[in-house]
């Protein structure tokens, strides 16, 4: 007997943005206007989903940084759901006061009254 598994959707104030494997100076600009335009009237937290992405450089940091200041102007916030890796390493060196939220997935992060971030 197979079990219906339904998400529920997230609320209005939530929009979840899944991000690319690579995040380089290709397609940084992308990801940054990608956030960006999420943050719509009403929405109050963006979730940048990182759990696929295996690879970003500085360029995508700057990106995801950019976005960041843009929501925190907009009295919004970003989420960053990263696994554990390497792409979790550099968010945490590169925001070791806490700027970037860093949640272990989709889930954690868009919880409206989310547990602290990991970092």
């Amino acid at each position: 007997m197979s079990r219906l598994i339904r998400k529920r959707p997230a609320p209005d104030s939530i929009a979840v943005v899944r991000l690319p494997a690579e995040i380089d100076s290709s397609n940084a600009e992308h990801v940054r206007e990608r956030l960006c335009a999420a943050l719509r009237p009403g929405v109050q937290i963006v979730v940048a989903d990182l759990t696929t992405t295996t690879f970003c450089d500085v360029a995508g940091v700057r990106g995801l940084a950019r976005a960041r200041n843009h929501a925190t102007a907009m009295n919004a916030e970003i989420r960053v759901a990263v696994r554990p890796g390497p792409v979790r390493r550099v968010l945490t060196m590169v925001s070791p006061g806490g700027q970037f939220l860093l949640y272990p997935g989709i889930a954690e992060a868009a919880a409206e009254h989310a547990a602290g971030p990991l970092n």
